[in-house]
């Protein structure tokens, strides 16, 4: 994400990155503070401080923030910093549309003290310090008449009675009417954001723009991203449309400049369904058990063939990514809860919860972690395909990666799974995108076992794809050559000159495409077991840069240059699909170099 300078940033415009919601400081921690913005996306981006170390050398740094706003937290470590040292921020002094009041109410609380009625967000008085209430004291010591309410008589008499532990009945009845307007307020502020709507899309509207799939609910005026499928159904059938009914007569389909241009109000998340906690407890385990069904067990024997617990350890360990993504959201809103609810007890229930989750958490990344090292350990491909580890030694395999301690895994191995989508290769798509599901496998008959042999039969390698479910693009559309490509030149009798890579690579044509572009000339593997490509350096070169080391002597007695540093012949070469076109396909290289990007 590109940096732009906070101090230009207005509440609500359009930055040349997102549209800007909130923007405020952060807690003052080590002598400094931060600027941030809040994007209408609930990202958070924290702006770079400016420090000066212990040795007197001038510092720029920034944190990340990790989940969503405002459920999420400050990194302790330091990005954009050479500095090993940590230290945390609070984030604080936000500018809401809303001015929020000191109280947070927990689970518990929330019922008694407010209307639920899609009442989320009430009117909040700010929360002064000690410091400041006595500085507005001074400031207004002359002006505070000495009698009558509100004055110095009233402050005497009022800390006589609390020093002296004696309370005046006048004073008790006086708190009465405070508490009874006060509830009267937050009453009316209630009511007033329950009535507002907007002129066009009444409250209980769902809209949803064209090509993409997030739908919105319109409440107090507000459009609100609705989280998944189940929450959507209920909204459907309270706002008095069938389950059946098809969807695209339940929203509105409305352009981009609508959904940018509407007050955005928090997320719908089954939550907001929930009346109590022990209702939101129960819907959380279910979501648990809903992610993770299967009474996996990590154990060869219970299984007839490697094959087939390689597939089943495959996908438990997606499941787990799945549930994993999961539990880290409830990481991150118990630990928001931990720090803001205001009521002691439902704050201590939050911090133990906290602590709970995040036990289960790393529990299940270290899990994850060791399924992921069986995996590549026994199926490197990631294909589940062609796997020839018997049953012992996938055994012996499971037992070693199993048995690793928990304080054994790095944080960096941890922080792979941080994000949302996960950063483990094996699990993401072309795109990046982390994958918690597999289609089903199509068996494969007829397929060659190395389908890469010059002038084989392309048949059989388009019988291989399509029996991999690959059918229609890529390769398997191609005719495989069956000749070297055009330039080539076989240099067995050492005569080609070259003395560097680049002059080998452009007379053998090494990642030259097939006309179609799928197929790419390639040097083949060692052997079947030695997955290297040769080095194909003449034994003549070789000799000469010897003779240009001094001897024992210290004289040098070079020996004539070669005309050729590499040679090579043609039974040293194959065409191969290009890397990514079906599964287990890997790039190969050559003296450092990624062969299938040469000579394209």
């Amino acid at each position: 994400m590109g940096r732009i300078d906070p101090k230009l940033i207005v509440q609500g415009e359009e930055s040349p990155i997102k549209i800007v919601k909130f923007k405020g400081k952060t807690s003052r921690t080590a002598g400094h503070q931060h600027d941030f913005v809040v994007y209408e996306d609930d990202s958070v981006e924290i702006f770079e401080a400016t420090i000066n170390n212990k040795e007197g050398q001038v510092e720029k740094h920034t944190h990340e923030y990790l989940g969503d706003y405002p459920y999420g937290v400050m990194s302790k470590i330091l990005r954009t910093s050479t500095s090993k040292r940590t230290h945390h921020h609070k984030i604080e002094s936000v500018s809401h549309p809303i001015d929020l009041q000191k109280t947070v109410y927990g689970k518990k609380s929330f019922d008694d003290k407010i209307n639920r009625s899609f009442d989320e967000f009430m009117s909040k008085s700010k929360d002064i310090s000690m410091e400041e209430f006595f500085s507005y004291y001074n400031q207004m010591f002359y002006e505070i008449p000495k009698d009558g309410s509100n004055s110095h008589k009233t402050i005497i008499d009022q800390s006589t009675d609390y020093i002296g532990d004696f309370i005046d009945g006048r004073d008790a009845e006086i708190m009465d009417l405070v508490n009874q307007v006060v509830d009267l307020e937050q009453k009316l502020a209630a009511v007033e954001e329950a009535d507002k709507e907007h002129p066009v899309f009444t409250n209980g509207t769902f809209l949803k723009q064209a090509d993409k799939s997030p739908i919105y609910y319109m409440d107090k005026g507000a459009k609100r991203k609705i989280m998944d499928f189940d929450t959507y159904l209920v909204l459907k059938r309270v706002n008095g449309h069938e389950t059946d009914k098809p969807d695209e007569e339940v929203y509105i389909l409305v352009n981009e400049d609508v959904i940018k241009g509407l007050e955005t109000g928090p997320k719908f998340s089954p939550e907001d369904l929930y009346g109590d906690v022990e209702q939101r407890d129960k819907a959380e385990e279910k979501r648990r058990v809903e992610l993770d069904p299967d009474d996996f067990k990590a154990d060869p024997s219970n299984y007839a063939t490697t094959s087939d617990y390689i597939e089943a350890l495959d996908r438990e360990t997606r499941q787990l990514l799945a549930k994993e993504e999961y539990v880290q959201e409830l990481y991150y809103r118990y630990q928001y809860d931990s720090q803001n609810i205001t009521d002691t007890g439902e704050r201590s229930e939050a911090k133990d919860k906290y602590r709970e989750v995040r036990e289960e958490l790393y529990n299940l990344r270290r899990k994850i972690l060791k399924y992921t090292d069986i995996l590549e350990s026994v199926d490197p491909d990631g294909d589940l395909q062609n796997i020839e580890i018997d049953t012992s030694q996938l055994k012996q395999i499971v037992e070693e990666k199993m048995s690793r301690p928990d304080n054994d895994f790095s944080q960096a191995e941890l922080q792979q799974l941080k994000s949302k989508e996960n950063k483990i290769a094996r699990f993401l798509d072309k795109q990046g995108n982390a994958t918690y599901g597999r289609p089903e496998k199509k068996p494969i008959s007829g397929a060659p076992s190395t389908p890469s042999t010059p002038g084989s039969d392309s048949s059989a390698m388009s019988g291989y794809l399509a029996g991999a479910g690959i059918t229609g693009v890529g390769a398997a559309t191609e005719e495989m050559p069956k000749n070297p490509p055009v330039g080539y030149v076989s240099n067995v009798n050492r005569t080609v000159k070259n003395h560097n890579a680049t002059e080998a690579i452009r007379a053998m044509k090494l990642g030259a495409k097939s006309p179609g572009g799928n197929y790419y000339w390639t040097l083949r593997y060692r052997s079947p077991s030695d997955m290297r490509t040769p080095e194909l350096i003449s034994p003549q070169w070789t000799q000469y840069e010897n003779s240009l080391k001094p001897g024992f002597n210290g004289i040098v007695m070079p020996l004539p240059k070669p005309v050729s540093k590499y040679y090579w012949a043609t039974g040293k070469f194959e065409w191969m699909p290009k890397p990514g076109s079906f599964p287990g396909v890997k790039g190969r290289t050559w003296e450092g170099k990624t062969i299938h990007k040469l000579n394209g």
